[in-house]
C-alpha cells in the first residue's frame, strides 16, 4: 500500500526517526517526500533522521522546507526520485549518508532564501552529493549564502535561474 508521507511540522518538538525503514511512499509529481520536515523556528533542530533506509519513494526520500534545520545522518537512500529535496530557507545538516539507484543522485534545491532579518547560511561541501537547482532559486536581500569550497551546484534545466539579491559568497 502506498502512502503520501510522514509529515513532521511541529516547531519546538524534536521528531526522531532512528533505525527505521521507510518505503513505498511519496506522491509522484507532487514534489514532496516520503518524510516531510518543515518548521517556522530556525533556532531549533526540528527532526533527526539517522541510520534509516529510505527507498522506493515516488518523490524525494526526505523533503525539508520552511526554516527547518534537521540532522540527516547515516541513512541509505535507494530508488527514490530524489534522495533529499530542500526548499527555501531549509538548511539540513547532512553527514555520512549513502545513495544509489535514485532518479537523481543529488540534493534538489529550490525556492527563495529570503529571511526577514539578516542571516548567514552555508551550503556544505559533501563529496559525491551535488546540489541541483530544480526551479528558479533566489538569494534574498537579507541572505548571505556561503558556498564551501568544492561544493557542486548544478541547474536541472536551462529554463531555471539563480537570482542573487543578497550576498552569494562562493569559496572556491
Amino acid at each position: 500500500m502506498l502512502f503520501r508521507s510522514v509529515f513532521a511540522s511541529q516547531s519546538n518538538v524534536v521528531n526522531t526517526f532512528k533505525y527505521c525503514i521507510v518505503r513505498y511512499g511519496g506522491y509522484y509529481g507532487y514534489g514532496t517526500g516520503v518524510i516531510e520536515i518543515t518548521s517556522s523556528n530556525s533556532l531549533y533542530t526540528d527532526a533527526t533522521v539517522t541510520n534509516c533506509t529510505i527507498d522506493n519513494s515516488q518523490s524525494a526520500g526526505i523533503y525539508v522546507s520552511g526554516v527547518a534545520h534537521p540532522v540527516i545522518s547515516n541513512n541509505t537512500f535507494t530508488k527514490n526520485d530524489w534522495p533529499v529535496r530542500q526548499d527555501g530557507l531549509a538548511m539540513p545538516r547532512y553527514s555520512n549518508n549513502t545513495k544509489s539507484g535514485n532518479g537523481m543522485n543529488a540534493i534538489g534545491i529550490s525556492g527563495s532564501f529570503s529571511p526577514s532579518i539578516a542571516q548567514t547560511d552555508t551550503l556544505r561541501n559533501m563529496p559525491g552529493w551535488p546540489y541541483v537547482v530544480v526551479s528558479d532559486w533566489t538569494i534574498g536581500v537579507n541572505e548571505h549564502l556561503v558556498v564551501e569550497a568544492g561544493t557542486v551546484i548544478k541547474v536541472y534545466s536551462s529554463s531555471y535561474d539563480i537570482f542573487v539579491n543578497g550576498i552569494l559568497d562562493v569559496q572556491g
